[in-house]
C-alpha cells in the first residue's frame, strides 16, 4: 500500500494501468493455488494477494476522488462498498457451499474470472484525463527510498510474524520469538532515522505523518480493523470447530455481516458527503461496536445457538459497514490534496496491519485457551481496541474549503 502511494504520487497517470495489472496477479495467484500440490504453494502466492487490497483501496479510491469532486466522490465511494458488501454476502455461502460439496480447488476457480473480469474493466474503462490528476503532488525527481521501504517491510513483518507465532513455531521467550521482535524494534528505529534524514521525499514523508488528520484516521483504521477480526474472521471458525456445524452454515455468519452493507454503504457515503466530515458517522458506529462487542462477551458460549450468532452478526454488520465508506471517503475529503495519495496510503495500511495484528492476537488467545473458551477473552480484546479506535477518531476536524 504505501509503494502504491509512493509510485502514485510520483507518476499519477499509470494509475488504472497499475490497479488493472494488479487485478492480473490476483488471478495467477488464485489459479496457482487451484493448482497447489503441497501447503507452501498455497500459503506463499498469499504474499502477493495482498497487491490486490492495495490496487483496490491506495489507486482504486483515488482516481474516484480525482474524477470527482469532494461530494460526489464520497456518494461514488459508498457505493463502491456497496458493491463490496454485496460480493462479501455472496462469497462466503457460494464459497461453502463449493467447498462442502466440491473442493477447495474448485472454490479457488470460482474466484479468479472475476479478478480477470475486473482488470478487463480497467483496461477499457477507467482513462482519467490529464485534467483529473494534474494538481495532484508530484515528486518525480526524487530517488526511490529503498532503505524506508526495506525498513518498513523488515518492522511490519517481523512483529506480524513473532505474534502469529508466538503459541506455536516460534513461542514466546524462545530464541526464534526474541529475534523477530528485536528485528522489528530495530526496523522501526532504523525506519524513524531514514524519515527524519529524507524528510518529505522518504517511503513515508515526514509530512505527511505530521498531518493531524492522517495520524488520527491511521490510529483510528488500526484499531477499528484490530477490533473487526474478532468476529468477522473467528465467529466462523467458532461455528465450525465449537458448535460442530458445516461450513455452508459457518458462512451464513459472515454474509449476514455483509447484509447491512448493501444498503448502509450509500446511506453512510451521503450522511459524510453532506457533512465533509467522518467524525459523526465514525463516533456513532464506534460506540455501537463498543456496544455490541460487550453483547458477544455475555452471550457466547459452546451451547449459544447458532441463530443466535446470525443475530448478532446481522447487527455487527451496521457498524462493519460503517468502516468501508468511512475510510474510503475520509482521506479522499479530509487530508490536504498536496499529500492526500501518501496519506491514504498510510490509512490503508493500517487497515491491513490492525486485522494482521487483530488475526494473530485472536490466535494466540483461542491457541492458548481453546476456540470455546478463548473467544471471551479474544472479545475483551475487540471491546479494548474499539475503545481505542473511539479516542482516535475524536481529533479528527472538517477541512477548509481553502485545503480540500
Amino acid at each position: 500500500m504505501p509503494l502504491y502511494g509512493y509510485i502514485a504520487t510520483r507518476n499519477p497517470a499509470i494509475k488504472s494501468k497499475l490497479f488493472a495489472i494488479s487485478m492480473l496477479i490476483g488471478a495467477v495467484v488464485m489459479i496457482a493455488r487451484a493448482f497447489a500440490n503441497n501447503m507452501w504453494v498455497v500459503i506463499i502466492p498469499g504474499a502477493l494477494w495482498g497487491i490486490i487490497s492495495a490496487a483496490n483501496y491506495v489507486l482504486g479510491y483515488s482516481i474516484v476522488r480525482e474524477m470527482y469532486d469532494a461530494k460526489k466522490a464520497g456518494v461514488y465511494l459508498g457505493l463502491v462498498t456497496t458493491f463490496q458488501s454485496a460480493a462479501c454476502l455472496v462469497g462466503p455461502i457460494i464459497c461453502g457451499v463449493i467447498i462442502d460439496t466440491s473442493s477447495w480447488r474448485n472454490m479457488q476457480h470460482t474466484v479468479w474470472p472475476f479478478l480477470l473480469l475486473a482488470a478487463i474493466f480497467a483496461f477499457m474503462g477507467v482513462n482519467p484525463k490529464k485534467s483529473d490528476y494534474e494538481n495532484a503532488e508530484r515528486r518525480s525527481g526524487a530517488k526511490f527510498d529503498g532503505a524506508g521501504a526495506f525498513f518498513l517491510v523488515v518492522f511490519m513483518a517481523c512483529l506480524i510474524l513473532a505474534l502469529s507465532m508466538g503459541s506455536n513455531f516460534a513461542p514466546f521467550g524462545s530464541t526464534a520469538s526474541n529475534i523477530l521482535f528485536a528485528a522489528a524494534a530495530v526496523g522501526l528505529i532504523c525506519l524513524a532515522v531514514v524519515i527524519k534524514q529524507k524528510g518529505m521525499n522518504a517511503f513515508l514523508p515526514i509530512g505527511v505523518l505530521k498531518d493531524k488528520n492522517t495520524l488520527c484516521m491511521a490510529g483510528s483504521c488500526l484499531f477499528t480493523n484490530m477490533s473487526n477480526m474478532a468476529a468477522f474472521y473467528f465467529i466462523p471458525m467458532f461455528v465450525i470447530y465449537v458448535l460442530q456445524e458445516s461450513a455452508t452454515i459457518s458462512s451464513v455468519t459472515s454474509a449476514l455481516m455483509n447484509i447491512p452493507g448493501i444498503f448502509m454503504g450509500p446511506i453512510f457515503g451521503r450522511w459524510i458527503a453532506k457533512k465533509a466530515n467522518i467524525r459523526p458517522v465514525y463516533l456513532t458506529a464506534t460506540a455501537y461496536r463498543a456496544l455490541l462487542t460487550l453483547c458477544f462477551i455475555f452471550l457466547l458460549s459452546s451451547s449459544t445457538p447458532v441463530w443466535v450468532l446470525y443475530v448478532l452478526m446481522f447487527l455487527a454488520g451496521f457498524y462493519s459497514s460503517s468502516a468501508g465508506p468511512i475510510f474510503a471517503i475520509g482521506p479522499q475529503t479530509q487530508i490536504d490534496a498536496g499529500i492526500r495519495v501518501q496519506a491514504n496510503s498510510i490509512v490503508q495500511v493500517c487497515q491491513n496491519f490492525g486485522g494482521s495484528i487483530g488475526a494473530a492476537i485472536y490466535t494466540l488467545v483461542i491457541g492458548a485457551m481453546g476456540a470455546a473458551g478463548g473467544m471471551k477473552t479474544a472479545f475483551w480484546f475487540a471491546f479494548a481496541f474499539a475503545v481505542l479506535a473511539f479516542i482516535c477518531g475524536l481529533p479528527i476536524k472538517k477541512l477548509d474549503n481553502s485545503e480540500a
